[in-house]
């Protein structure tokens, strides 16, 4: 006769305040688990915060530390605490908190992580480690709902990080074509550099984000600031072969003579790589073709004199 299947009971529950049960492990699941483990669990399965739970011993409702291990501890209660308040003038104590909305919640994208936090009074503003905000974080993933729900709360759109990098500089970066949008609608400044000079109008650019360099020019992004290595948006895009990104810097009036560091024109550059098309684009825009001397120009421009004659 076949033994009936064994049953795997609880060995491990964690209780609210009210006396509903909010989980139940095995002690085959717990097997590694320290009290963090078990916040963390809690957080995905219920959106609660780490940095606002408060983990007892129902036995002896002493406080649990993180760092203990579960084993030893069948019965716990959570209760949510708080966000601590920095002393004026100071934010050391702020850190788990940081951690929670910009390497959490607008990190992985869990808008009802950052929701609690911002109703229990968290900084929105509240920068990380490197100096991001969870404005910035999530500009850079490309977390919509999480931005949106930022913009809403009216996040600093100013702020910077350690590269001196702003959330419309990573939005454009990473291509995020909405969060783009949606920062120039909030009025985000678009000539801010970062420490390389590298506006995000040049990301776009160089990274041939064409929606994305559209909205900034008719956000009147400027055209002519130059990065560490003396180039412009145009420079950039015509060294990278991004042909529609210099289409419409040249629609939009671009400095087509620009020299960088080395004293090198978007001409030249186009003409170095081969990419004749930006090449007859800029020649037809008007750019000094007497400083190129090279195979790939009097190529571009032989086929730009046959167009023009026929």
């Amino acid at each position: 006769m076949a033994k009936p299947p064994e049953t795997t009971h609880p060995t491990f529950r964690v209780w609210s305040m009210s006396g509903e049960e909010l989980a139940a492990w095995s002690s085959e699941e717990t097997q590694d688990w320290d009290i963090l483990t078990v916040k963390q669990r809690l957080r995905a399965s219920h959106s609660y915060p780490v940095c606002m739970q408060q983990i007892l011993c129902l036995r002896d409702n002493s406080i649990l530390k993180d760092t203990l291990r579960l084993e030893g501890f069948p019965d716990l209660q959570l209760v949510l605490k708080k966000l601590p308040k920095p002393p004026p003038g100071r934010a050391s104590n702020q850190q788990q908190v940081a951690d929670e909305i910009v390497n959490y919640a607008a990190r992985s994208g869990d808008l009802a992580v950052l929701k609690m936090m911002l109703e229990a009074g968290a900084d929105k503003d509240l920068p990380d480690e490197e100096g991001a905000t969870a404005l910035i974080m999530s500009s850079q993933e490309g977390h919509k709902e999480i931005v949106r729900l930022l913009l809403v709360h009216r996040a600093d759109l100013t702020s910077t990080d350690d590269c001196e990098r702003t959330a419309l500089m990573h939005a454009a970066a990473a291509g995020h074509s909405d969060i783009s949008l949606w920062l120039l609608q909030a009025k985000a400044d678009t000539n801010m550099t970062d420490e390389d000079d590298v506006t995000a109008l040049m990301f776009a650019a160089s990274r041939g984000e064409n929606d994305i360099l559209c909205d900034l020019l008719i956000a009147k992004a400027g055209m002519e600031f130059v990065d560490k290595n003396g180039e412009t948006a145009l420079c950039s895009a015509a060294r990278k072969g991004h042909t529609t990104a210099v289409e419409c810097l040249l629609v939009s009036r671009a400095n087509v003579d620009h020299r960088d560091v080395k004293g090198f024109t978007a001409l030249q550059r186009a003409a170095q790589s081969g990419y004749h098309e930006i090449v007859q684009l800029l020649l037809v825009a008007g750019a000094d073709k007497e400083i190129v001397v090279t195979e790939s120009v009097s190529e571009a421009l032989q086929v730009e004199q046959t167009r023009h004659s026929t």
